[in-house]
């Protein structure tokens, strides 16, 4: 029996030993990706992906990228509601834009009722009895 040490942990994605967990984790963070969303929304780092490519994938698949070429070409502009990333549009790619495509209309619903009548009500307006 060797005991309780199973070897040293291996780096699945670029195959790579490290001496222990703690040396794995530096590793992890330091040459591979983790989201930042899902670190905010979970409070906690559990997931990683290879490269920058997978993590982009992730973001398109679980939260809301802008897809405007500028942040793209910055990485990391990835919003954990699709209200929240309306939002980096119209500040960040409206503000700079032709008064044309600023006065882009937003569709708004109203709902409406109508409360019925009381008896005092319709007194004041002559039409009760």
């Amino acid at each position: 029996d060797g005991g309780p040490f199973k070897g040293h942990p291996l780096c699945e994605f670029c195959n790579v030993r490290v001496f222990d967990d703690n040396a794995l984790w530096t590793h992890l963070r330091r040459q591979h990706f983790s989201c930042h969303v899902c670190e905010r929304l979970r409070g906690t780092t559990s997931e990683f992906f290879n490269d920058y490519e997978e993590l982009e994938n992730h973001f398109r698949a679980e939260h809301f990228l802008c897809e405007e070429p500028e942040c793209l070409a910055k990485k990391f502009t990835v919003f954990p509601t699709e209200l929240e990333l309306k939002a980096h549009c119209s500040q960040i790619h409206l503000s700079n834009a032709p008064r044309s495509r600023r006065n882009v209309p937003l569709p708004v619903h109203f709902i409406t009722f109508h409360r019925p009548e009381t008896a005092a009500t319709q007194m004041r307006r002559g039409t009760g009895n």
